[in-house]
């Protein structure tokens, strides 16, 4: 009886490893993934901020709409 007894719980067991394996896999994979990611934009020119935009460019400024127009200001 105790030996069915351990062999059920090691089966248990080994699936909790398997899945605990499997869930830690993924989770390495996510993570270059997101290393890749983070790379790929620092090595394509970063990101942009706002305050280093030439003031000139700016889309920002706020401009006001006409009558028919559904905003007031943009």
């Amino acid at each position: 009886m105790a030996g069915a007894t351990l062999q059920a719980g090691g089966g248990l067991m080994e699936s909790v490893g398997g899945a605990v394996s499997v869930a830690a896999s993924l989770l390495l994979v996510l993570m270059v993934a997101a290393l890749a990611a983070y790379a790929y934009k620092s090595l394509r020119g970063g990101v942009e901020w706002p305050e280093d935009r030439d003031p000139e460019e700016s889309e920002d400024e706020i401009r006001q709409g006409s009558e028919d127009d559904e905003w007031d200001y943009y």
